[in-house]
């Protein structure tokens, strides 16, 4: 997290749940992106018809700082030869 700030992984985390939580409404919604599915009310409280406990953040950090550092190596790596 150092190499990126308290002020942009906030953003990324703010952004990230937003988006996740959109799209998984739209599925409980209509069926659409992830097919037909529901959440019962055993996982608790719910914002809209997804439940709070769902956990978005888990996997998206981690997945963010590998794709960030697999990009720079292919960009300095291919890019930069072809110059």
């Amino acid at each position: 997290m150092s190499e990126f700030g308290w002020k942009k992984t906030s953003i990324f985390f703010s952004t990230s749940a937003l988006v996740s939580w959109t799209f998984e409404g739209i599925g409980v919604s209509t069926g659409f992106i992830y097919g037909s599915h529901f959440y019962t009310d055993l996982l608790g409280a719910k914002l809209g018809n997804v439940p709070i406990s769902i956990n978005y953040m888990i996997p998206r950090f981690p997945e963010s700082v590998d794709a960030l550092r697999i990009v720079t190596f292919f960009t300095m790596t291919f890019v930069g030869t072809l110059r």
